[in-house]
């Protein structure tokens, strides 16, 4: 197949969200928040997030991920009417959600011992 396929990604957004994070007066370090965010970002390139949602609806999604994780509030609201596309609340929650999952599942990995071949789980079953 000859085809080309453009998607826009979320790190364009991430800017706005440094300096959003700076005027909300965030007691946290707006710099090392900014570099989770993208780490969020990174992550989300496990699921097909850019194929259905605006960049920007995925990285305010991982700033909200963000402040559910360290405790702060955010006002999406406000970040959303910085968003270039027409972006809606309910997107914002239901990526999370899948974001979360993502976490999930990782915390499980670890608590089957990364054990991952048919013979490893066959014999964790066992025990």
């Amino acid at each position: 197949l000859d085809f080309d396929l453009n998607v826009d990604l979320p790190y364009k957004f991430l800017k706005q969200i440094k300096n959003f994070f700076e005027e909300e007066n965030i007691q946290l370090n707006t710099k090392k928040l900014t570099e989770l965010c993208c780490y969020y970002i990174n992550d989300s390139f496990t699921l097909p997030l850019s194929l259905f949602y605006y960049p920007d609806a995925i990285a305010i999604s991982c700033a909200s991920l963000l402040s559910h994780k360290f405790k702060f509030a955010l006002n999406i609201d406000r970040l959303l009417e910085r968003s270039s596309s027409p972006v809606r609340k309910e997107e914002i929650d239901h990526i999370e959600h899948l974001l979360v999952k993502i976490y999930e599942k990782e915390g499980e990995a670890k608590d089957d011992n990364s054990i991952s071949t048919k013979e490893g789980l066959s014999a964790k079953a066992s025990l």
